[in-house]
């Protein structure tokens, strides 16, 4: 590829990140806002919030990053063959699945919520706290998946900006919402901040699906046979299975490790790690704005059977990805102070929160290797390898957890070498796709000769 290309290709790359970008900036001063609004509440809605937040983080990680990047990559490759058909049965597809997953999730909830969180939570007004929070949150699970399949379906077809605008109409209402609530109105309920959660994504969701079936490509008539729909089902099933195996492992992890927690360490500790866990997801939301462009780049390329473009496009996603959270992540782990200043914590929780980030920060930019080889794995429809680079870092952080973990400071170290081995796991089998990719295929050839 010639370097007139490869600018090309990074300028078109960055017209679908910058408004990702500032999407996940948005994201992340909401968490930080949520957050602050809910520590005004006490340390027993912390503590609801730190066991509760991981599910919610869970079904969110999920829906748009592990299914969610599936059926944007799945958009994304007939929108490059410029199959405006494929494209409309893709999105119907990916919506009757979304609904039935949060479906599930639902009644996976209300089967089994209120055991698990008693289990987890030692006093009676946290855990009741929690089933408040959760009730929104997860119980109203189709709402999500629903409304996070609308937002997968237009970064398949390109409308990053449309996300944006409606993004920057929707949060600073729901910021708005929880203020007034809490500050104004005084209201000390965790229901504020689940009900204006809950609000934004579905107001998100249908704004986002109005602007996207104006595009051309849903506009076309699905005429197509029973097996047609058949095989699109097969492959997006295929494909969704493992980037959100690969998503859930990830969202179970953040499960397990506020479980440990709750377990072995005091209130302050626990409530310290919902804290900085939000400052993770915020990492994480950076990584799916940069991933967001790698996936609808790689999977276009493949629907156009351009095998140069889609390998560039892997090598400039994980270098930049890697670049801007290591960076974000070596200044936390720095200046660990100054980044929790915003948060309006106790002297205890601050000083768990502090030492916590101090350690793990340092390891941010392979956490950001990791993360963004599984966006390319979902963009080349291959993302067998970072399934079993996710299971290796879960069943890594399940022993050493149990081992090693004794005290506040070593569970830190633990989360921190998970998110080494996760990142070096990854990378490698990115360099393996790699060769494979070369040895196979040579010139305008499909990635796929099963397709």
């Amino acid at each position: 590829m010639t370097r007139q290309a490869e600018s090309s290709l990074a300028k078109t790359m960055l017209g679908l990140a910058w408004p990702s970008l500032l999407l996940a900036v948005l994201q992340a001063s909401l968490a930080i806002v949520d957050a602050n609004l809910a520590s005004r509440l006490g340390l027993d809605y912390l503590a609801a919030i730190a066991v509760m937040y991981p599910f919610f983080t869970l079904m969110q990680i999920v829906a748009l990053g592990g299914f969610g990047g599936a059926v944007a990559a799945h958009v994304a490759r007939a929108a490059g063959a410029r199959d405006a058909s494929l494209v409309r049965r893709t999105a119907a597809v990916a919506i009757g699945l979304s609904f039935a997953i949060g479906l599930a999730c639902s009644l996976a909830y209300f089967a089994f919520g209120e055991r698990l969180i008693y289990r987890l939570l030692k006093t009676p007004a946290s855990a009741q706290l929690a089933l408040e929070y959760g009730f929104l949150l997860i119980g109203m699970a189709p709402v999500l998946w629903v409304s996070n399949c609308a937002v997968s379906i237009a970064r398949g077809l390109g409308l990053m900006k449309q996300t944006l605008w409606s993004a920057c109409i929707v949060y600073p209402l729901q910021v708005l919402g929880i203020s007034a609530c809490i500050v104004l109105l005084g209201v000390q309920s965790i229901w504020a901040l689940a009900l204006a959660t809950l609000m934004g994504n579905l107001c998100l969701g249908l704004l986002i699906a109005a602007q996207a079936m104006r595009h051309p490509m849903l506009k076309a008539a699905c005429d197509a046979r029973v097996s047609q729909w058949r095989q699109i089902l097969a492959s997006l099933s295929s494909v969704g299975f493992f980037t959100s195996a690969s998503s859930t492992i990830t969202g179970l992890s953040l499960i397990m490790l506020s479980g440990i927690a709750a377990a072995r360490y005091d209130q302050n500790a626990l409530s310290a790690y919902g804290i900085v866990m939000r400052i993770e997801v915020i990492m994480m939301m950076l990584m799916s704005s940069v991933g967001v462009a790698v996936v609808t780049t790689c999977a276009s390329a493949m629907g156009r059977k351009d095998a140069a473009t889609a390998t560039r496009a892997a090598k400039i996603g994980v270098t930049t990805t890697a670049v801007l959270v290591g960076t974000l992540g070596i200044l936390c782990a720095s200046n660990a102070e100054l980044i929790l200043r915003p948060f309006s914590i106790p002297p205890a929780v601050h000083a768990y929160a502090e030492s916590y980030l101090s350690v793990v920060g340092w390891t941010f930019p392979l956490m950001a290797v990791g993360f963004s080889s599984l966006f390319v794995g979902q963009g080349l429809h291959r993302p067998r390898l970072f399934f079993a680079a996710a299971v290796t870092r879960f069943v890594f952080l399940l022993g050493a957890t149990q081992v090693a973990a004794q005290d506040f400071g070593s569970f830190a170290a633990v989360v921190g070498a998970g998110y080494a081995l996760f990142g070096v796991l990854a990378a490698s089998g990115l360099l393996y796709e790699k060769s494979r990719l070369r040895t196979v295929f040579t010139g305008q050839v499909a990635f796929q000769r099963k397709a």
